[in-house]
Order: C-alpha cells, then structure tokens, then sequence
C-alpha cells in the first residue's frame, strides 16, 4: 500500500480538556499520574506526526458509532460519512 505520509494525520475530537493536555500538562495538575509512556500522543503531536481538531459535539462523527442519537442527527451524520 502506497500512503501518502506528508500531510500529518488528523484527529478530531470535541473533548477540550483531552486536546489542551496533548499539547501542554503543566497547568494540569490531576494528571501527574499518568506514566510518562501515555504522553507519546504528545510526542506525535510535536513532531508532527498527527494534528488536532476541535470540532462541535453536533458535528463530532464518532458520536454516530458511541451514542444513541435522535433521528434526524443519527442521518445527517450518515449523510456526512457519504452512507445513505
């Protein structure tokens, strides 16, 4: 498989918090305990390796596949994965 690697891979995400501890920990002190091997998404992150986005819970795409959704939501995020 040929893949392209020059553009870094996006993850999108709606949960701030998780995104502002990827790029700095020092203002979050109840995360001290996590191991130094769980701050390799950081590593990536700095390397440029992958990239975030904040996107809206409304507009956030894995909601589809996590959680009961209303009709109307639960097709307008098919219709964004291009599943009709």
């Amino acid at each position: 498989m040929k893949i392209d690697y020059s553009t870094p891979g996006l993850i999108r995400g709606d949960n701030r918090g998780a995104i502002a501890l990827t790029k700095n920990t020092k203002d979050h002190s109840k995360v001290k305990h996590i191991d130094i091997r769980h701050h390799y998404i950081r590593e990536l992150l700095q390397s440029g390796i992958i990239k975030f986005e904040q996107v809206s819970s409304a507009d956030n795409l894995a909601d589809l596949f996590t959680k009961s959704l209303p009709r109307d939501h639960h097709h307008q995020l098919l219709s964004a994965l291009n599943i009709h």
